[in-house]
């Protein structure tokens, strides 16, 4: 399977059952952002979603959107997992001139979360509740330090949208790209979505 990078085991090869998480590629997020305007989008994102994903039904939210895929509770789900390990992430910037995260197995601890067993809209409050205390922490992120360069990283095996080894990056990439990769598995959800950071970015 095509595995989300940003999140999970580091593969290139694309399995048969047809899970369409993402393609990694080389590359940046269309634009970088400022801090507080990753802020801004990130809340906006949050806040519109939950109010969107609320009205799906509890029969919607399991129903896988084709066989071999995962239901609107399962990418939810995944999001969560994304929102926890990225919260360390994130908060632990301050403490290395490092960006070098483990990364984790994102289908395996979609089945142990037994999100299809949630109620749908306890998991939208969760998955709302950890974004936006996410937005908090980057809004208190000293801007010398969400805008250093890192020159030891490992965004070429853990970012969405990977970067190489050898070309120093920022967690300012890191924030935008982790908002990148929330937006497209809300697409997976509503393939009408329009993504919010597009505005961010022409503006």
């Amino acid at each position: 399977m095509r595995k989300c990078l940003q999140n999970g085991p580091l593969t290139k090869k694309k399995s048969e059952n047809g899970r369409d998480l993402v393609n990694s590629r080389c590359g940046k997020p269309e634009s970088m952002i400022n801090q507080s305007k990753c802020v801004e989008m990130l809340r906006t994102i949050t806040k519109s979603g939950q109010k969107r994903l609320m009205d799906l039904s509890e029969s919607e939210a399991s129903l896988p959107r084709a066989p071999g895929k995962w239901s609107p509770k399962e990418v939810i789900g995944h999001l969560v997992d994304s929102a926890i390990n990225n919260y360390a992430r994130f908060a632990s910037a301050e403490d290395t001139n490092e960006l070098s995260y483990n990364g984790y197995h994102q289908e395996e601890w979609v089945i142990r979360g037994r999100y299809n067993e949630m109620r749908w809209k306890d998991l939208v409050i969760l998955w709302s509740s950890l974004n936006l205390q996410l937005s908090r922490l980057i809004a208190g992120i000293p801007e010398n330090i969400y805008n250093r360069k890192r020159s030891i990283h490992n965004l070429n095996k853990i970012a969405w949208q990977t970067i190489d080894e050898k070309e120093a990056t920022s967690l300012a990439y890191f924030v935008r790209d982790y908002i990148g990769h929330l937006e497209h598995h809300l697409w997976q959800i509503w393939t009408d979505y329009k993504k919010i950071g597009n505005d961010y970015s022409n503006s």
